[in-house]
């Protein structure tokens, strides 16, 4: 007999039932996804001692080729699972760069019930237990005895071992290989034939239609699509992606571009004015609705429309707005201002507001017959920066989260039907990469089921933009591999040229001694430590990191998540959370004497924003005088001058140590960019990226503003990439995007 052996481990008010795949806590069962359960299984048979990343991939995905982003992924399910804090873990520690520890004391029990006694055979124990008997064992064994364990088999497998074990029959019981000799054959009446011949049919009938119901309820889609390129041009291409059948829809570089939908160039669309984005085309291809930018620091604007046949734009309204669709009858236009969705009449007439979300409105789509609309919110009680997927009516009824099988950290966005309604598909990054999704409703037999999510991209490309097909037999997408270079000005010859080209990074800060250098790695933003020629490099975070900033010691790196700011040893070590969540947290910059930080909350229209201060021996966090308003602080590398950004006008400011005072430096007419501070404090160097391109410098205090280099070798400038950074020999530099977008083909199977 098999002694089928099962382990309970108890640590603080949790349970984790290993023959269930059950954790409970506060006696709250909770269902854990399969590979962050045996990820805690395998680190509650080693309570105390550090497993090595290595250790648990090799464990746990066994002969998967998965990236460390897949185990820190099931961390983080373990961590909400179990309410712990990464940055003051209570059972989960993170070694930065090596593995885990499980810091709780375990106690361990063997659960004995056996197999035939969980399926419902009477007996079906062992012999020398009570079922469901239980005994305390010391943690430190059930290693050394993992070799022989179900449950350790269950870990490497991705099968609990019940699932894998031939049914064996319980002790006592008879196993009969033949019936005793005295027994006479058996021979079946021909009456009993007669019932039996029409049961037997029955049966067969009942088994094929099983068969078909069964194989109805595998997914439709069993790989990936097949891609064909159809572009391999080299201009930076950006979505969101249009087609009215024969013809493509893009921007490229912010202006409104067309192709053939069967391949070719990619040419300008001439019938939105100057600094018109394209929003959406009407299905027939009549009508094209675009977004003006203002200077606005949520990238909000007004509405503009324009006849595919030409004639000047019309600005539909005033009001500003940060996304927008077309009605499919053209005679409306539903749009997003933050968290309030509305609608107008396609002739700026008759505006009304239909819905108040929970959250930011992003990524609208309609469904075919115009009742329903498809919406990403930025929200979730649990995981609150993770995009959601949410349908609403048309008249803003009946709003809801879309609920389907997908893990709880993983996000979705973007989310879209085909003309025939047949595929509903939506994109993710849950595999670590940007891919799309294919929502697979369960069969109408097995109703109780919910929908499932297959992935229908090979995870080899970023997917940033899809359009479904007029004919509904496909998509188009456009796709890129992530990849950035540094460009830094050369003053010989006034351009910016390539530097540490074999270091992927979007910006980089050098350590006060000049020996060291700090980079958000691209595309992950992780933080990592090099020397200045990219060689002993050194990773000092696993998650989100940037505007980085040394302290003047040279001992700690303090940046932002854009929610909070952290602060970490330039030797490596945990990350320590400075900043309340509801803070916002951004743009960290040191004061001279390495014991305070100041910061501001991230400009949010809705909400009072300050520059703030943070004592880092009491935490205390105290408001700076005179900075309402005012964000993203920055002191000068002598400490004599910070400058902030303001708005209403969008304008940067000056603070003099000396006087205490505050004045308007520079006023900007076009988005500004973020900025670094020249080595002799005498300046600093912007990088614009959404009008009149270029690096510039401006003088400090005079307020002189002048253009350095326009952005020629720079592909694709998005954002976040006007981050400027300043060579060792005091030039500036900036990313730039060396993969490069093309348009695809895709088409499902006939």
């Amino acid at each position: 007999m098999m002694d089928h052996k099962y382990f309970v481990f108890r640590f603080g008010d949790i349970e984790v039932k290993e023959r269930e795949f059950l954790l409970i806590k506060s006696g709250e069962a909770a269902q854990v996804e399969p590979t962050a359960f045996r990820v805690l299984l395998l680190l509650l048979r080693n309570p105390g001692r550090l497993v090595t990343k290595d250790e648990i991939l090799s464990t746990v995905w066994t002969d998967a080729s998965v990236s460390d982003n897949s185990l820190t992924r099931s961390i983080a399910t373990l961590r909400r699972l179990l309410g712990d804090d990464k940055r003051e873990p209570r059972y989960i520690a993170t070694v930065h760069t090596v593995g885990y520890r499980f810091l709780c004391d375990v106690q361990v029990i063997t659960d004995v019930a056996g197999f035939a006694t969980e399926n419902g055979l009477e007996g079906a124990v062992d012999s020398d237990h009570t079922p469901g008997a239980v005994q305390k064992v010391d943690a430190r064994t059930i290693t050394a005895e993992s070799s022989q364990s179900p449950a350790d088999q269950s870990i490497s497998s991705g099968l609990p071992h019940q699932l894998r074990t031939p049914w064996v029959p319980a002790p006592g019981l008879p196993v009969p290989s033949s019936l005793p000799p005295s027994s006479p054959p058996f021979f079946p009446s021909s009456r009993l034939l007669r019932h039996s011949v029409p049961i037997a049919a029955v049966a067969v009938l009942a088994v094929v239609l099983l068969a078909f119901a069964l194989k109805a309820i595998r997914s439709p889609i069993s790989a990936p699509l097949d891609p064909r390129q159809l572009t391999f041009s080299r201009e930076p291409k950006e979505g969101p992606l249009f087609t009215d059948g024969a013809r493509i829809y893009l921007n490229i570089r912010g202006i409104p571009s067309e192709m053939a939908a069967s391949g070719g160039p990619v040419v300008p669309l001439h019938v939105l004015g100057p600094g018109i984005l394209l929003l959406d085309i009407l299905p027939d291809g009549s009508q094209a609705l675009g977004l003006k930018p203002e200077l606005d620091e949520l990238d909000r604007g007004t509405l503009w429309t324009a006849s595919m046949l030409g004639g000047a734009p019309r600005k539909l309204t005033d009001h500003l707005a940060l996304r927008a669709r077309w009605s499919p009858d053209g005679r409306a236009v539903l749009f997003s201002d933050k968290s309030t969705l509305y609608k107008i009449d396609e002739d700026g007439q008759n505006l009304r507001k239909l819905w108040d979300a929970p959250g930011y409105l992003d990524a609208l789509s309609f469904s075919p017959d115009g009742r329903q609309l498809s919406a990403t919110l930025g929200i979730d009680p649990d995981n609150p920066d993770i995009p959601r997927l949410w349908n609403v009516n048309a008249d803003g009824q009946n709003a809801h989260p879309l609920r389907f099988d997908w893990p709880a950290d993983a996000n979705q966005y973007s989310g879209q039907w085909t003309p025939d309604g047949r595929h509903f598909v939506f994109s993710s990054d849950r595999e670590d990469r940007l891919n799309l999704y294919e929502l697979v409703p369960a069969p109408w037999f097995a109703f109780w089921r919910k929908p499932t999510a297959v992935r229908i991209t090979g995870n080899q490309l970023s997917i940033l933009a899809a359009a479904p097909m007029r004919d509904s037999k496909g998509l188009f997408v456009l796709a890129k591999a992530d990849d950035g270079a540094m460009r830094a000005y050369d003053p010989q010859s006034k351009k910016l040229l390539p530097y540490l080209d074999d270091v992927s990074m979007l910006a980089f800060v050098i350590s006060p001694d000049r020996q060291w250098m700090a980079y958000s790695e691209y595309p992950s933003l992780h933080l990592w430590k090099s020397r200045l020629d990219g060689s002993e490099k050194v990773q000092l975070t696993s998650s989100y990191a940037i505007m980085q900033q040394w302290s003047p010691d040279g001992k700690w790196l303090a940046y932002t998540d854009w929610t909070n700011v952290y602060l970490v040893s330039a030797a490596g070590g945990a990350p320590q959370k400075l900043t309340p969540y509801e803070a916002a947290g951004v743009a960290p910059s040191w004061f001279a004497d390495g014991k305070s930080i100041a910061f501001s909350n991230f400009p949010d229209p809705d909400k009072p924003f300050k520059i703030h201060v943070i004592d880092l021996a009491t935490r205390r966090i105290s408001d700076m005088p005179g900075t309402d308003q005012y964000f993203a602080p920055s002191w000068s590398p002598d400490w004599k001058y910070m400058v902030a950004m303001a708005q209403n006008p969008s304008r940067m400011v000056l603070y003099t140590a000396q006087t205490k005072t505050w004045k308007d430096l520079h006023t900007f007419d076009v988005p500004w960019g973020y900025w670094t501070w020249a080595a002799d404090s005498k300046s600093i160097y912007m990088g614009l990226i959404r009008g009149s391109n270029g690096i510039y410098q401006l003088t400090v205090p005079q307020g002189d503003w002048k253009q350095l280099c326009g952005l020629e070798g720079v592909n694709d400038p998005q954002s976040a990439d006007s981050i400027v950074s300043l060579t060792p020999d005091g030039q500036p530099a900036i990313m730039s995007r060396t993969g490069v977008g093309q348009i695809y083909s895709l088409r499902w199977p006939d």
